[in-house]
């Protein structure tokens, strides 16, 4: 995993580059050389050195376009690289543990929790939180623009990403969105209803030790009944 990588740092179908930035370096200059360049010297990755003189510049998507793509799918790719960024734009480093510092952090200082946070991804064992925490940082995230930003990103139930197979056909479809999050006997689903009643709800439902399938049934009860509310 490397903040600068080609093809997700992917050599081929199921072999990962052991050094991504490096592998990125060299099809590039393949790819130039296919074009005509000529280049001198080894590729490889390094410091940049003081002086350079930029080529070309690529205009990113905004963060809030980034996490667009990253949600619906649950794209952990997407996750550690952006996690990456963060730690390069707030801490001085793109690295996994200078943007880890900074989520916990700023869920620490602005929204009052305090989850073990260590990679962007949630695959570590290392990463702790629960469904309080979770709940309540949803919570507190509604009412504002990064909030709307974020509901805006989740997969939709019975129409998008990860839930667009699930929930279908019932009050939850198109009125529950969510973000899921599965591991071996691990499953998640934490997001926002809006219910019959016209509130919006904040759920975090996290399951453990219970078959995959099992555990979307119930998960996906609980959302429904949540849809279907008609109480604040």
């Amino acid at each position: 995993m490397s903040g600068l990588s080609f093809d997700r740092g992917a050599r081929g179908r199921e072999r990962g580059a052991h050094a991504p930035a490096a592998y990125a370096a060299r099809r590039l200059r393949a790819l130039l050389k296919g074009y005509g360049v000529t280049i001198q010297g080894r590729s490889g990755a390094a410091p940049t050195p003081a002086g350079a003189t930029p080529l070309a510049r690529v205009q990113s998507p905004t963060i809030a376009q980034l996490v667009g793509l990253m949600l619906p799918p649950s794209d952990n790719f997407f996750a550690e690289t952006l996690l990456k960024d963060l730690g390069a734009r707030f801490a001085g480093s793109g690295t996994t543990p200078a943007g880890a510092s900074v989520v916990a952090q700023t869920v620490s200082g602005v929204f009052g929790t305090h989850p073990r946070v260590v990679d962007g991804s949630g695959l570590s064992p290392a990463d702790r939180t629960s469904p309080l925490q979770v709940g309540e940082l949803l919570v507190a995230l509604a009412p504002t623009s990064t909030g709307s930003v974020l509901r805006e990103s989740l997969a939709v139930a019975g129409r998008s990403g990860t839930l667009k197979r699930r929930m279908r056909h019932t009050g939850a479809a198109g009125r529950c969105q969510g973000k899921t999050g599965t591991l071996s006997g691990v499953s998640n689903l934490v997001g926002y209803c809006q219910s019959a009643g016209g509130h919006l709800l904040a759920f975090a439902i996290f399951t453990d030790g219970i078959e995959t399938q099992a555990a979307h049934t119930i998960q996906d009860h609980m959302a429904i009944t949540l849809a279907d509310s008609r109480t604040g």
